[in-house]
């Protein structure tokens, strides 16, 4: 899946997954829903997104579009490599976490199929 379309559950693995972290406990199977993500939410909390975002200098910026929708623009610069990268969404958290995973997984990253 590409990183820049990556939301909900998905977008939170893989945020989790990006810091190297277990997603062992995270993953629950729910007889009645199915695989559910019960992991950090750090697309929409900023109290767990919050953290990662000054950790790891990720640059935030909004700007209206001609339509009157808010983008949502984050950036994260390499001090030891050349280049950058870059995530866009809806809110500063999901453009923030999307920078994040590019930054550490790539542009298409393999998101557990029942994630999706």
């Amino acid at each position: 899946m590409k990183t820049s379309e990556l939301q909900g559950a998905a977008l939170d693995w893989a945020v989790h997954t990006a810091q190297g972290l277990s997603d062992e406990y995270c993953v629950v199977v729910d007889n009645i829903y199915g695989p559910q993500w019960r992991g950090p939410e750090y697309s929409t909390s900023w109290q767990e997104g919050g953290p990662l975002i000054e950790r790891e200098f990720l640059h935030i910026h909004g700007s209206v579009k001609s339509n009157g929708d808010t983008d949502w623009c984050s950036l994260k610069v390499h001090e030891t490599k050349t280049g950058c990268h870059k995530g866009h969404g809806p809110t500063p958290l999901i453009a923030a976490m999307r920078c994040f995973v590019a930054s550490r997984l790539g542009d298409t990253v393999n998101i557990p199929e029942e994630l999706q």
